[in-house]
């Protein structure tokens, strides 16, 4: 996340929601410290809002020491040795609770979306080689239209601001075969890995949606 933007982290033991810039680059991580050493005030009441702070807490790493040209002393200088400037909401407990989160918030896999929309057949290559790539391009055409999906690949990166180092087609080609399933959901027509998902501690479905 080297520009604003949003990530969701899916794992069977995790799973979170996060906002915000993630290591960004020189330049603009300049400007956030900067912005926050002139302006603490405004940074203190934005993070310490109730109602932000209610729903999410600032991740990520820091720097052990002040970066350089900045003040030790500064009142704000724990959050100016930030790397990076990301707000995060856990999402397990709020799924725990709310039977309609969990009709709602599904995970899915990449690879077992491509091996069900394939027919069942599983990619041959691996997704960050050419012909994993094409391979997956390929797949996507039998929902889309493979013009669509290479239009999607630069579309994407243009709608964002961002190139291939912090964008991959990979990225963006797992984010369409998801999309592809979200499509299944809304269509009743999703299938879930095992076809009887177990429920975890939690009470929450361990399963794949596919």
């Amino acid at each position: 996340m080297h520009s604003p933007g949003y990530y969701v982290h899916i794992e069977p033991d995790e799973l979170f929601v996060g906002v915000g810039m993630w290591r960004p680059d020189s330049d603009p991580l300049r400007r956030i410290r900067e912005r926050i050493a002139a302006k603490p005030a405004e940074w203190q009441r934005t993070v310490g809002d109730r109602t932000f702070r209610r729903h999410f807490s600032l991740g990520g790493e820091r720097l052990t020491r002040p970066p350089r040209g900045f003040d030790k002393e500064h009142v704000c200088i724990e959050d100016i040795k930030r790397k990076s400037f990301i707000a995060v909401k856990e999402m397990d407990a709020a799924l725990s609770v709310s039977p309609e989160l969990q009709h709602t918030v599904r995970e899915v896999h990449p690879e077992v979306c491509f091996w069900a929309l394939s027919g069942g057949r599983p990619m041959a290559s691996r997704k960050s080689r050419p012909e994993g790539r094409e391979e997956r391009i390929a797949v996507l055409a039998k929902w889309i239209g493979e013009d669509q999906v290479r239009h999607l690949l630069v579309a994407a990166r243009s709608k964002l601001g961002m190139t291939k180092t912090n964008l991959a087609d990979d990225d963006i080609l797992d984010a369409a075969v998801a999309l592809w399933t979200a499509e299944r959901i809304v269509r009743d027509e999703a299938l879930t890995l095992p076809e009887a998902p177990p429920k975890d501690s939690r009470g929450l479905p361990m399963e794949m949606v596919y």
